[in-house]
């Protein structure tokens, strides 16, 4: 029952943002004036999550939150809103059904985790995801169970749904080799550090906006990216950034483009626009990944592959969910590959962090 119930909540999650957020995109590609709204957007969804953000109201907040931030061009994901969707409708709907609170965990981390592999098409990786980030141990019969049921039920739903996922180029792994190991660890301590630097400057601007009202903050955070599109031509850099993705596995990428992406996305969900991290991160990693191709032309694709992954793998601590994600996109040869980078940037960006936090 929870296994069936979380697989159809997580599915609908991911179809419902999936279309949504591509829709947003669009129009806006089409109304490129759009951009002009991006003050007022970030004004009106401070509002709506002051007026209705807790409770079951905070779904539609969510969802006409979400399609904002991508209809006048936030730098935001959209696998962000699935889980947070998936978890509100999941603890809503266990609750409607009098669930006991242990029941209602393994719900949202059957929903979860299910709603994440179904909007990557990656069931496996969504398997293990539900249970990281839910900070829930492995070992429990019946929520493996629960989980496995919900993952089966999303992708019997998904495809059926006939939704589109979002496709990277096929490349050929490289054979182990000690150099290709030396070469894909120095890319996962930059990734861990990129992740560190993603962090702190996040936080350091959500302190800073915390001064002001929330409405205000949201209209300056609005008003922000406007400028920073309009003034240095960083339009490219709006929404999810799927091209952006592509281009970094295709050719060579300067590191001033990851840098672009990741002042815009801390802007963006800093300033309370709303949609996620996945995909900006995943342009983040993926771009630095490719940026090794100055050092190295030969493996400049293997490490832009790890870093679609990597830095969100750190930042959300779900490593070896992000490590499953790779492998089931590129081939299971890639493992060993994403094992060394992630767990790198997964160590980098822990240890680092527990210091920060010490100090501060």
């Amino acid at each position: 029952m929870i296994g069936i119930i979380g697989g159809i909540l997580g599915s609908a999650s991911a179809i419902l943002f999936i279309h949504l957020i591509h829709s947003a995109q669009t129009l806006r590609e089409n109304t490129p004036q759009l951009v002009f709204m991006l003050p007022v957007a970030g004004l009106l969804i401070r509002y709506l999550y002051l007026r209705f953000g807790t409770g079951i109201q905070e779904a539609p907040t969510l969802i006409i939150s979400s399609y904002l931030t991508h209809l006048v061009g936030g730098s935001a994901g959209r696998e962000g809103a699935i889980i947070h969707l998936a978890r509100i409708t999941s603890t809503a709907t266990g609750k409607f059904f009098n669930f006991e609170e242990r029941k209602i965990k393994k719900l949202i981390i059957a929903s979860i985790g299910s709603g994440f592999g179904a909007a990557l098409g990656a069931p496996f990786a969504g398997f293990i995801f539900g249970f990281e980030v839910n900070r829930q141990p492995f070992f429990r019969f019946k929520t493996l169970l629960h989980s496995a049921i919900a993952a089966v039920v999303a992708q019997f739903i998904i495809r059926f749904s006939k939704v589109t996922h979002f496709a990277l180029p096929s490349f050929q792994v490289p054979d182990f080799a000690i150099n290709a190991f030396v070469f894909i660890t120095m890319a996962g301590v930059v990734f861990g550090f990129t992740t560190v630097l993603y962090h702190q400057f996040k936080k350091y601007y959500e302190s800073r906006l915390a001064q002001h009202s929330p409405l205000f903050a949201g209209f300056i955070g609005g008003g922000t990216l406007f400028t920073l599109y309009c003034v240095f031509n960083l339009k490219n850099f709006q929404g999810l950034g799927e091209a952006g993705i592509i281009q970094a596995q295709l050719q060579t990428m300067p590191l001033s483009t990851a840098f672009h992406k990741l002042l815009l996305t801390v802007i963006t969900l800093g300033s309370g626009f709303q949609g996620g991290e996945f995909f900006p991160l995943a342009f983040i990693g993926s771009s630095i990944g490719s940026s090794f191709g100055f050092i190295n032309a030969s493996y400049a694709q293997l490490a832009s592959s790890i870093g679609f992954a990597a830095i969100y793998g750190a930042a959300t601590k779900t490593p070896i969910a992000s490590i499953f994600l790779l492998a089931e996109i590129f081939g299971w040869k890639i493992i060993p590959y994403a094992a060394c980078a992630i767990f790198m940037a997964d160590r980098i960006h822990n240890r680092l962090s527990f210091k920060s936090g010490q100090d501060s």
